[in-house]
């Protein structure tokens, strides 16, 4: 119900916002559609993603394999909640050269950071990897 209430979220707010901007080629929304975004419907995306990968995580469990991999990136960092991956994802679009990384790269990278095992060198670099490939894709 949750992740159906998401993506009807997504869907409005792209449509009232405009889509060009908001859309990488991809049709992924990036941090302009983050930035003007309001904030019960940043949570209830956020909400859909981690429900997304739970979901994963159940159908991959006849695949051991699989299933650890998956087990490793649905584990939340410690103590975090949503609002921290809001805080963070706010934080990282506030910084008009990350604008154009879609969400879910940009989430991607959020739950590294706050997971702490990575150097800070590590987080940088991939940051400029993210900024290059989302150049890469904006939709034209």
């Amino acid at each position: 119900m949750l992740g159906k209430m998401a993506a009807a979220a997504l869907a409005l707010s792209t449509l009232s916002f405009g889509q060009r901007a908001y859309l990488d080629d991809h049709q992924m929304p990036n941090g302009r559609y983050w930035r003007d975004t309001p904030h019960i419907a940043k949570l209830l995306y956020l909400t859909g993603i981690t429900h997304g990968l739970q979901i994963a995580l159940i159908r991959a469990a006849m695949d051991s394999k699989c299933s650890e991999k998956l087990g490793s990136i649905v584990d939340a960092p410690p103590g975090a909640i949503i609002d921290d991956y809001e805080k963070e994802l706010d934080k990282l679009y506030s910084e008009s050269e990350n604008l154009q990384i879609n969400i879910m790269m940009a989430w991607t990278y959020v739950d590294l950071k706050l997971k702490g095992t990575l150097t800070k060198e590590y987080l940088e670099k991939m940051l400029i990897d993210l900024r290059q490939s989302a150049a890469r894709h904006i939709q034209h």
